[in-house]
């Protein structure tokens, strides 16, 4: 398969940079990896040549290139590189079968297992994902480029698209979705040796190493993640790539340019995945400037790293910019709290923080949620006033824990992370680093809270603050020592286990297991039970008439992407083209020369002028199921 390109290339990686150990080595190697399907999907795209012979020869070309430096290096490969032995400084196959550090790694093997099970045998089917992360990545190999195109739903065209491009290779090189949800996979075991090499920075062992990786392993919102098509674990693996790399240079008197590259890209990647990464990175920016400003009173690298985030983003910002006259997109200012007043910025935070709090208790909730409305009558602001709620939000409330993959909580690693930070910052005897840096964290999730309005789905944009604050909980673990840290850690597996066995998108046991359903009622599990039979009548529609130019005119946050997949297995080899027609938003002012035979109307009013051959009318409006 033409996709195993892609693993070569990562495991030759991997061997060019061994001599860093192992973990370093896969730090470096993703960030190499993810530049270099970033650069080829720009370069390609310029004369749209964005198909697949030609990214399959981009990476065999890479390969090559990685084969003659490591000929003539002369790399020694059992000389220098101990696959296990080397992550976390001991044989994992050693260990007594009862010591703590085997059932720690035994617990973390099986999280990471059963996660990509459910990665490789669930078809995607979050929300988001079918309205556009997968069908821009469709719109993008239709055209060969990833130049912006008519539709009528923006966010396929504005919002940052580095998850995608990284989509796309892997459906270009499969010719199908089966891998696309292991991006996702991928970023969390990215973030968990990230994590193990932060507590490293921090002066701990092996033990404690592993114990952060289980603690940032067993987060609910990360193990719903790892097996879907958005881009949350994504970011949240170039942020904390971004963090270390910047806590390694606070004990390099100067940083070599190596590492300025390397931070650089980090940096640009994790702007160009989501836009969120901003509030993050801005606190780890700002310590990275002064102290090398401090240190070296060199400004030329810190030049150098911002140019990289620039060239990075220029692209896509520029595209942005050409069309909604906003670099950021049309609804930058959408979610942003709309009022800079203290009382404002006070209700937000906690608000947003609450989403974290939501327990199984009814009663322990509506306490939470007493607590909140008595601060909110103090301050004299409504807990539902507009400057603080989106305008899509119901009414506030202190929301059960779920398991839904858009509105988990994380409500154990929360009291520990507020724990651990009071115990970090109070203590005498730790160095100033890891203070620092709980600091840094915090700060970032504090700006997120402030400046974006309470909505349903802001927990799953906090993932990267408890990705970050996993080194700090298992270094306030490390005071406790390791029995009680043993009991907390167990704790946290043992509450994980619902997360990883009963996701109810992509569920591993009955009644709603993926072994025992088809595609269409995984992909529509928790959408409308009539829709597979309405997708298929119309596809079948289509394709009984042979019509292979097919328009799509829609209004609302439509599921585009059964459309692709089930036109792609109906037509092989892309004989169609699958348009977005009568659009009437801001990119219909791209010129688009497309004739449909038949268009597929989905609440639209007028498609008359476009005369196609055949309309199919979609009236029926799905109701999908409140989690």
């Amino acid at each position: 398969m033409a996709i195993a390109i892609l693993t070569i290339t990562f495991i030759l990686l991997l061997v060019f940079f061994i001599r860093s150990g192992l973990r370093l080595a896969w730090v470096y190697s993703s960030i190499i990896f993810g530049a270099y399907a970033y650069i080829i999907t720009e370069v390609l795209s310029i004369s749209s040549a964005l198909t697949f012979r030609n990214v399959f020869i981009s990476w065999c070309l890479l390969c090559l290139v990685l084969f003659y430096l490591l000929r003539h290096r002369g790399v020694n490969l059992a000389k220098n590189w101990s696959p296990i032995k080397g992550i976390f400084g001991f044989n994992p196959l050693t260990i007594h079968p009862l010591s703590r550090p085997f059932l720690l790694w035994f617990s973390l093997i099986c999280i990471l297992a059963f996660t990509f099970v459910t990665a490789i045998k669930s078809p995607p089917n979050t929300f988001d994902s079918m309205a556009y992360h997968l069908p821009k990545v469709e719109h993008w190999i239709q055209n060969r480029n990833i130049n912006f195109y008519p539709t009528n739903e923006e966010r396929q065209l504005y919002t940052s698209p580095f998850a995608e491009i990284l989509i796309l290779q892997v459906r270009l090189l499969a010719d199908a979705d089966t891998f696309v949800n292991i991006i996702q996979w991928f970023a969390m075991v990215s973030s968990l040796i990230c994590v193990s090499l932060l507590i490293k920075e921090f002066g701990l062992g092996n033990y404690w190493q592993l114990t952060a990786s289980v603690v940032t392993a067993t987060i609910p919102m990360g193990i719903l993640q790892s097996t879907s098509t958005q881009n949350d674990y994504v970011v949240s693996f170039w942020i904390i790539c971004s963090a270390l790399l910047i806590i390694r240079s606070l004990r390099i008197k100067r940083s070599s340019w190596a590492d300025i590259a390397f931070l650089g890209l980090s940096l640009g990647l994790a702007v160009l995945t989501k836009q969120t990464s901003f509030f993050f990175l801005l606190p780890f920016v700002l310590l990275y400037g002064i102290t090398q400003i401090v240190k070296s009173k060199n400004v030329y690298q810190l030049a150098v790293i911002f140019l990289i985030i620039i060239l990075f983003n220029v692209s896509q910002y520029t595209r942005n910019y050409l069309l909604f006259r906003n670099p950021l997109g049309p609804e930058s200012d959408m979610y942003k709290v709309s009022s800079p007043l203290p009382i404002y910025l006070i209700s937000n935070t906690l608000k947003n923080i609450s989403v974290q709090a939501g327990t199984t208790n009814t009663k322990l909730n509506d306490v939470i949620y007493g607590g909140l409305i008595n601060i909110h009558k103090a301050l004299n602001v409504d807990i539902n006033d507009s400057h603080t709620s989106w305008e899509g939000s119901s009414i506030f409330q202190v929301a059960p824990a779920g398991r839904s993959e858009n509105y988990a909580g994380n409500p154990i690693h929360l009291y520990l992370i507020f724990v651990a930070t009071i115990l970090i910052l109070i203590s005498n005897k730790l160095k100033s680093i890891p203070k620092i840096y709980a600091g840094a964290s915090f700060l970032g999730f504090l700006i997120i809270c402030m400046y974006l309005l309470y909505n349903p789905w802001i927990s799953r944009l906090q993932l990267p603050f408890f990705i970050l604050m996993s080194p700090v909980v298992a270094l306030a673990l490390s005071k406790f020592g390791k029995f009680f840290s043993f009991v907390i850690i167990i704790l946290l597996i043992y509450t994980s286990i619902p997360y990883i066995m009963q996701n109810p998108d992509r569920s591993l046991i009955r009644p709603n297991s993926i072994f025992q359903k088809n595609r269409d009622e995984i992909t529509f599990l928790n959408y409308s039970p009539k829709a597979p039979g309405i997708y298929n009548q119309m596809v079948k529609y289509i394709v009984d008439h042979n019509y292979r130019q097919i328009g799509l005119c829609a209004t609302g946050n439509i599921w585009e992407y059964p459309f692709w997949y089930k036109l792609r297995r109906s037509y092989k080899n892309g004989s169609f083209r699958f348009e977005h027609v009568n659009v009437t938003n801001t990119s219909k002012q791209i010129p688009q020369d497309f004739h449909p035979q038949a268009v597929i109307s989905i609440g639209c009013k007028d498609i008359n002028s476009l005369s196609p051959k055949s309309r199919i009318e979609f009236y029926t409006n799905f109701e999908v199921d409140e989690i």
